[in-house]
């Protein structure tokens, strides 16, 4: 009975990360956003498509760099998200870390610019807890989100 439990649960969760973000073929995305795509980044060649809700992210390799952007089925941008080193966090951020998540291992770190608003983005992990903790421009805290499920905490 355990067992079947642990495999219902492990099953649930594989769904709702799937239904999150799901891989789908650039022919399954509408024109204006593959059009848009292409004129922003004419030399970027190796790209994953997927859905995310409404939206639709194309992720790839720019300057050694992971990057994604959303975009809507018209074409326009969303949200581009860039990876970027943990030091070039701002340094509220990397003081904020160090006194709220001691013990936390850091396992990706982004900026995040969607509306024209900068905020960041830090996934980080200890035992069975992996979260994304938000930070605005200024290095603020603004929320934390638990990753297994993705249900928001709008708490430190």
């Amino acid at each position: 009975m355990h067992m079947r439990m642990l495999i219902l649960t492990l099953s649930l969760n594989l769904s709702i990360c799937f239904v999150n973000a799901q891989v789908i073929n650039e022919k399954q995305v509408p024109k204006e956003a593959v059009a848009a795509f292409t004129k922003s980044y004419p030399s970027v060649k190796h790209v994953t498509w997927s859905k995310e809700q409404a939206l639709f992210e194309v992720s790839f390799q720019q300057n050694k760099k992971d990057v994604s952007v959303l975009y809507d089925d018209h074409g326009v941008v969303k949200e581009v998200e860039t990876e970027i080193k943990q030091n070039e966090l701002p340094a509220a951020i990397q003081k904020y870390l160090t006194k709220n998540y001691p013990g936390y291992k850091i396992n990706e770190t982004a900026g995040i610019v969607a509306d024209n608003i900068v905020s960041y983005e830090v996934e980080i992990e200890k035992e069975d807890q992996s979260y994304d903790l938000i930070f605005n421009a200024a290095g603020d805290f603004v929320k934390k989100i638990f990753r297994e499920d993705e249900d928001s905490k709008d708490s430190d």
